[in-house]
């Protein structure tokens, strides 16, 4: 009977293993004071074009850790999905102020870029770079930040 019933348990545990958002999923229902839980739903959420159904996960993640970086870059970049560009940066500044998560940074710029403010973009990624002088992306934004530049030069 014993055997039976392990059995039996492995194979509906091994269920949960078949995609990391059942996984993640069941996790956060058996232990919802879990941040990193609450996050992974989210996250996998976001991965599968579901990023508008992934923000509650989020916002759950940053209320239960208000201090985690990558909590707040998440939840930022869940407003950013929802056009909500303002909530967004402010979710991005919070994880800036929070540790040395280079996405935060990264997607605190492109924003910034994306919205027109380039002037702003290119003081935060002065202060970015000088963080992460190794970080692709951050140069990448560099370059387009400086080509965009001449650009306007040009036709102007």
């Amino acid at each position: 009977i014993v055997v039976s019933l392990m059995v039996v348990r492995n194979i509906l545990r091994g269920q949960d293993w078949q995609d990391p958002l059942r996984l993640y999923s069941r996790e956060n229902s058996l232990h919802p004071w879990d941040a990193v839980m609450a996050n992974n739903v989210g996250v996998e959420m976001f991965r599968q074009g579901q990023g508008l159904q992934a923000l509650p996960y989020f916002q759950r993640a940053t209320e239960l850790n208000l201090v985690w970086d990558v909590g707040w870059n998440n939840l930022g970049a869940a407003y950013e999905k929802r056009n909500d560009y303002e909530q967004a940066l402010s979710c991005y500044v919070k994880a800036m102020s929070l540790g040395s998560y280079a996405l935060a940074y990264e997607n605190y710029v492109y924003l910034l870029y994306k919205m027109g403010q380039e002037q702003e973009a290119k003081v935060q990624l002065s202060k970015a770079l000088i963080k992460f002088p190794y970080n692709r992306r951050l140069l990448s934004l560099d370059e387009l930040i400086r080509a965009s530049a001449r650009s306007e030069r040009t036709t102007n």
